[in-house]
């Protein structure tokens, strides 16, 4: 990770470019590194995990083709030439994982044929979850290995996290002008939450934690702690969209990220690096304090709901709902039992399409049944499997590019517990397929060790 693009220097340079010149910087940006994938392939994924915020650049408004779509196509081109020109592999773990896939593909064809929800309920869901998603992770777990065009963790790294930055300079240009642009799913409505830009006010929040994640994973494993200045500049940041963002998971991930890490590494820590992560939490608590000193009656009101962890909360209340009666629904029939109410059927029950369980492992079992839920769930443990021994590891031998992107699939994972829906978490599914192709570290260093000795 001794990369230019997300080192903290740029990062600072990007968050303050983009703060005093918004949508300038950020389209800029964005233009300039999607005309990189044409001798860069490997930015098309990583652009493709954040294709949602690209829509908003003057860039995705003039295309012609939805952004999503245009650069699922070229992941899917870069597949088609490792197959034209055999440089697939596979083991047979990779094989049954590709039958598994497949398997769900048939599943969730049958439950787009038997649920109880109308079209306008599953058309960017199921659909997304058949056309897009499950062919994106059999591409992955095909294609990614040593040396692919498809994938590079540090590649993948300096797209994602000067874009994040960028992302956070938008909020913050909106912020100083006191500007609330139209939400993206819904253009009749503004933006409503401080910092907010855009496609969903959450995203704030996870694009802070893909910069800081970053920085942080800089500052142990680099050892170059006067960086913390830089970090903690960011990190305040992090917390202003935490208090913005009623995405509290991937605070508690985040935090649950971190406090791994620091097991690994206290022995390892210097004086320095600690003083550094003391300075980024004293800098964190002082702007919390000093922003909500500042906040008026209105913005405090609209703060206390979205930072309340009451269940009595209107934001966790209706997720108990959705769920109580979509319960209703399912346990009336036993076919529902067996085989779900279908994509969608949550948000159907309810007549709700904003409606729905709030929760990957309830989302499965209500609209796929105690059944067809079971290879789902089997495939997600497999990610998560492999993907925290890779985090274990890649902490243990300081691999601090895949410790970016094992503890980013944890964050989401936790995440995927308490919010959003199968059919609307693309950054989820790149991260399962990307984590059925993570190394093993200590097979690697054991054999370089071998040899060494040989």
């Amino acid at each position: 990770m001794k990369s230019t693009a997300s080192s903290p220097y740029m990062g600072v340079l990007i968050l303050g470019a983009t703060a005093l010149f918004g949508n300038a910087v950020f389209t800029a940006m964005v233009l300039l590194m999607l005309v990189s994938c044409i001798w860069t392939p490997r930015r098309a994924l990583p652009l493709l995990f954040m294709s949602g915020p690209l829509k908003l650049t003057a860039v995705g408004t003039i295309l012609p083709i939805d952004i999503t779509l245009l650069l699922m196509a070229a992941v899917v081109l870069i597949f088609l030439y490792l197959v034209v020109f055999n440089k697939i592999k596979t083991t047979p773990y990779k094989f049954s994982i590709l039958v598994l896939i497949v398997v769900l593909s048939v599943i969730v064809v049958f439950s787009l044929w038997w649920t109880i929800a109308p079209w306008g309920y599953i058309s960017k869901s199921g659909i997304n979850i058949l056309f897009i998603y499950l062919p994106l992770v059999f591409i992955l777990v095909l294609g990614l290995h040593d040396n692919s065009p498809l994938f590079s963790p540090p590649v993948f790294i300096d797209t994602v996290v000067p874009v994040a930055v960028s992302w956070v300079g938008m909020g913050l240009y909106n912020q100083i002008h006191d500007l609330h642009p139209k939400q993206f799913n819904n253009p009749n409505d503004i933006v409503h939450h401080m910092s907010g830009f855009g496609e969903d006010y959450h995203f704030f929040t996870i694009f802070c934690i893909f910069a800081f994640l970053q920085y942080f994973i800089w500052i142990l494993c680099e050892k170059q702690s006067l960086q913390s200045l830089a970090a903690g500049f960011l990190l305040f940041v992090l917390a202003y969209g935490m208090l913005n963002s009623p995405a509290r998971v991937l605070t508690i991930g985040l935090l649950f990220v971190v406090a791994i890490t620091l097991y690994k590494f206290p022995k390892k820590l210097s004086g320095l690096a600690i003083a550094s992560i003391v300075l980024i939490t004293a800098v964190a608590l002082t702007g919390v304090t000093w922003y909500l000193s500042n906040l008026t009656a209105t913005q405090m009101g609209s703060l206390q709901r979205v930072t309340n962890f009451d269940f009595s909360g209107e934001s966790v209340f209706s997720r108990f709902v959705a769920v109580k009666v979509a319960l209703r629904t399912y346990t009336q029939d036993i076919w529902h039992i067996l085989f779900g109410v279908g994509v969608d059927g949550v948000a159907a029950a309810n007549q709700d399409s904003g409606l729905y369980a709030h929760n990957l492992l309830l989302e499965l079992l209500l609209e796929y049944g105690l059944l067809l839920c079971l290879p789902f769930v089997l495939l997600f443990v497999l990610s998560v499997k492999r993907g925290w021994a890779c985090f274990l590891e890649a902490i243990q031998y300081k691999q601090a590019a895949w410790i970016w992107l094992t503890g980013l699939y944890m964050i989401f994972f936790i995440f995927s517990l308490s919010s959003n829906t199968l059919g609307n978490m693309r950054f989820y599914w790149i991260l399962v397929g990307i984590s059925f192709s993570m190394p093993s570290f200590s097979q690697f260093f054991i054999s370089s060790e071998l040899k060494t000795a040989k």
